[in-house]
């Protein structure tokens, strides 16, 4: 993952806690014309992530929605008020465009 600005990042976070895999989260803060802004970059897990490669010791959708669980806790934790975007691949249509019993 990689995110960038033309001036330096501050507060730089790539963990964010223990419950996200690593490398698919990162966090800093850069400074703008309107003040700090926090840029946080995810990768989201696919529906499908280590249920038949990989690992294959998952259901459908338990990484993604782990990883979901992980960083609302994540960002609920927040105790500053610098505006946040969150960007990156979240691996989902919202809404569904198709959808069958595997679906959440």
């Amino acid at each position: 993952m990689l995110l960038w600005s033309q001036q330096e990042w501050d507060n730089v976070d790539e963990i964010g806690n223990s419950g996200l895999p690593p490398g698919r989260y990162i966090s800093g803060v850069t400074d703008t014309n309107l003040g700090p802004l926090r840029i946080i970059g995810v990768c989201i897990p696919w529906s499908h992530a280590h249920v038949s490669t990989g690992r294959r010791d998952r259901q459908l959708w338990q990484d993604h929605l782990t990883f979901l669980e992980e960083l609302e806790s994540l960002l609920n934790r927040r105790s500053d008020d610098i505006d946040t975007i969150v960007v990156g691949d979240f691996n989902q249509r919202i809404p569904p465009t198709t959808c069958t019993e595997d679906c959440f």
